[in-house]
């Protein structure tokens, strides 16, 4: 069946700079300011509209977030023939989870909202009285999907706009000041479609559900202000030391070539995990419905730039497709080629990776690359570099380094070194339920909490990493594959350790018995269950350090050598080395 809907992306409008190449996604903190009112309500409007649509329509809301997950129907006719062999599973999916195309994947899944989005916002800009229509016109023709930047320092909760305001305050097509049932709380379902689960047939979208099924905005507010820290240094981390494809795309372990950062899908994980809780957003079959689902991804997107402007010439490796999708063949190879389905670039043919490479190709660009000459790969790397400490490193907290500040005065000096854990466990140790590996450490003189007050205990918790994980995972090729897969992240420890200990140095004379003795783990599902260590087989805890140097006029540390994994901190205890 040929689509009815090719995906373009946003289309036109004029950039904010000279040296811009496209209109920008505005950070959202940005996007709800008074200067941008324009943009604003022509999106709370457009947004409107597309929930409206009934949710056969191919360009509702409802059949957009579906591509994620349930109810798991073709859409836009892509996957009525199938390439691959599917008497295993009723339905095999679009899921690429755990794959190399986990970016690439969802980057034409944006710019396919964004598209939506300008088009009713270029109709709805029509509608304004005439004395207003050229200047929404122009707002329309420059709006873009904005983004949550998660991982920076006092935006790590979405503004109130986006988690807390039942209405909002926009401009209507009167051209008069009016309030709206804001768009971007939750998502109305019309109707509860019959292939969701029963404990998700809540009639709107939910975070972090209390037991009655209310949006719980406080828990939401506390478990992502208490995990910015963590977010911030993991985005860093990766930023900076993921040098290959395999170790930034996705969760899944390289055996090959051992990581010693977290990947991006790792941390999109976590922040899923931490929105959701037992709503939406904490299970990949439903998390397309929530309308702060587009704001995460253009973020992961937009952290995909970055890594790609500090890391240039590097993309998509092949890979393995696992039992495939619907429309990718079982036990086939994956790469660069390979059809990013079911996002179709023409009437015969799909997006691929090759051609996602540039955001401004596809329409749009990020505020950080606006006064960059995107020619020059040297001046891109540099300014890059720059924005990325500044936003994510030691610079966003008024520090001079990520490290002790006498390891830098010397390239070889000892205490140069990044600690680090690393958690590896099974996606689906806990049967059809996210979950959260949660991380402590204590400091010197304070004795441990009671049990139950560790994750509610700022001073000891340190961080987590986060299993999305599918709870209807049989009816998904891909996630059936991966049922027995590991995935891993990673959880930094300089900060936290010179925060506690106050060592001289980070050398491991003083660390390793240091975290030895306080280095403690439990599980968490999603509905706040304390699983115990023992009980997951797959867990696995391990403690690591990259030694590092500071070549002489270079802007960061470095990696000299290869991680040294300090397997007797955690090996003897349930969940540690095994």
């Amino acid at each position: 069946m040929p689509p009815t809907l090719i995906i373009t992306g946003a289309t036109g409008g004029d950039p904010p700079s000279t040296k811009a190449l496209a209109p920008n996604r505005l950070n959202i903190y940005d996007f709800v300011k008074p200067e941008n009112n324009k943009q604003f309500s022509l999106y709370i409007l457009a947004l409107e509209r597309i929930m409206d649509k009934g949710q056969d329509e191919v360009e509702s809301f409802f059949a957009v977030g579906g591509i994620h997950g349930l109810p798991y129907k073709a859409w836009n006719g892509s996957g009525e023939e199938v390439k691959g062999s599917k008497e295993s599973v009723p339905w095999r999916g679009y899921c690429s989870h755990g794959t190399v195309l986990f970016p690439t994947f969802h980057r034409p899944y944006v710019f396919l909202f964004e598209q939506l989005l300008q088009a009713e916002a270029k109709a709805i800009a029509e509608e304004y009285p005439l004395e207003l229509r050229e200047a929404y016109k122009k707002a329309a023709m420059e709006l873009r999907q904005p983004f949550w930047d998660w991982a920076r320092v006092n935006q790590s909760v979405p503004p109130p706009e986006v988690i807390e305001l039942e209405e909002v305050k926009i401009v209507g097509t009167d051209g008069k000041e009016t309030t709206r049932k804001n768009p971007l709380r939750r998502y109305k379902f019309n109707p509860v479609d019959p292939s969701f689960p029963g404990n998700y047939r809540w009639p709107t979208t939910v975070r972090r559900p209390t037991r009655d099924g209310q949006d719980n905005v406080t828990g939401l507010t506390q478990i992502l202000n208490r995990n910015s820290n963590a977010t911030r240094t993991k985005t860093f981390h990766m930023l900076m030391y993921a040098k290959d494809w395999l170790s930034m795309s996705n969760h899944t372990p390289n055996p090959g070539r051992p990581a010693t950062v977290s990947s991006l899908e790792s941390i999109h994980d976590s922040i899923h995990d931490y929105v959701g809780g037992e709503g939406h957003m904490g299970n990949p079959i439903v998390a397309g419905f929530d309308p702060i689902f587009m704001l995460h991804h253009a973020n992961v997107d937009r952290i995909l730039s970055l890594w790609s402007a500090l890391h240039p010439g590097l993309w998509v490796t092949p890979g393995d497709s696992e039992r495939g999708t619907w429309t990718i063949p079982a036990d086939s190879k994956v790469d660069e080629n390979t059809d990013l389905t079911p996002f179709w670039n023409s009437s015969t043919g799909y997006w691929k990776s090759t051609a996602v490479t540039k955001a401004h190709d596809a329409g749009y660009t990020y505020p950080e690359f606006n006064d960059v000459d995107m020619n020059n790969t040297d001046e891109v790397r540099t300014v890059i570099t720059d924005t990325v400490e500044t936003l994510y490193g030691s610079k966003a907290l008024n520090v001079t380094s990520n490290f002790p500040a006498e390891a830098r005065t010397v390239s070889n000096n000892p205490e140069m070194w990044n600690w680090t854990v690393r958690v590896q466990v099974k996606q689906y140790a806990l049967e059809g339920s996210s979950f959260s590996v949660l991380l402590f450490l204590r400091t010197v003189e304070d004795s441990y909490p009671e049990e139950e007050d560790w994750y509610e205990e700022p001073n000891y918790y340190i961080g987590s990493v986060d299993a999305f994980v599918n709870s209807l995972s049989e009816r998904c090729a891909n996630c059936t594959e991966h049922r027995d897969a590991m995935i891993e992240g990673f959880v930094h420890l300089n900060e936290c350790i010179a925060a506690r200990a106050q060592f001289a140095s980070f050398d491991p004379s003083e660390v390793e018995p240091y975290l030895k003795e306080n280095l403690v783990w439990r599980l968490q599902k999603a509905n706040g269950e304390i699983v115990e260590p023992a009980d997951v087989e797959s867990l696995e805890v391990t403690v690591l350090a990259t030694r590092l140097q500071l070549p002489w006029g270079a802007r960061m540390p470095i990696p000299e050598e290869e991680a040294v994994y300090f397997d007797d901190i955690t090996r003897g205890r349930a969940g540690g080395t095994k």
